[in-house]
């Protein structure tokens, strides 16, 4: 009996290392993500000097950088009768709070306008910090003849 008291007590032991391990491994594997992000991070904000060798905090840019995307505004979906036309920048806009000029990008390739049906389209827009925002359209192309019904 005596043996298996100490055969408890040498498992609960070794439990208890193997607790405090897998707890260190885990404390190590947060430091190191975390250092790969800061890395990252920093990486955005670094620029070289002129001469290309050490990498310098950029003047232009503060600490935190531009983190916010840009703003779609005024996207809605389309009702059309087949072979008509679809005004998709129509009352569409884009806003950025670093005063760039965005550039709207507007994907309509999956649209067919001369087939009756229910397609997407994708507005996209991206400022040169890299900040993307994308938004959905539905484009609903109906039957000329159900209009006659």
């Amino acid at each position: 009996m005596a043996s298996d008291s100490n055969h408890g007590a040498a498992s609960s032991a070794e439990r208890k290392r193997q607790t405090e391990k897998i707890q260190q491994m885990g404390e190590i594997l947060l430091v190191i993500v975390l250092l790969i992000f800061t890395a990252i991070s920093l990486r955005r904000y670094l620029k070289p000097d002129d001469w290309g060798e050490v990498p310098t905090l950029g003047q232009d840019e503060p600490l935190c950088g531009d983190m916010t995307p840009p703003k779609i505004l005024g996207i809605h979906d389309f009702s059309v009768f087949e072979g008509e036309d679809v005004p998709y920048r129509q009352g569409v806009s884009v806003t950025d709070d670093s005063g760039e000029n965005i550039v709207l990008e507007v994907d309509s390739s999956a649209v067919r306008l001369d087939t009756p049906g229910i397609y997407i389209v994708r507005y996209s827009a991206a400022d040169s910090a890299g900040n993307k925002a994308t938004d959905l359209a539905t484009v609903t192309v109906v039957d000329r003849n159900y209009a006659k019904h």
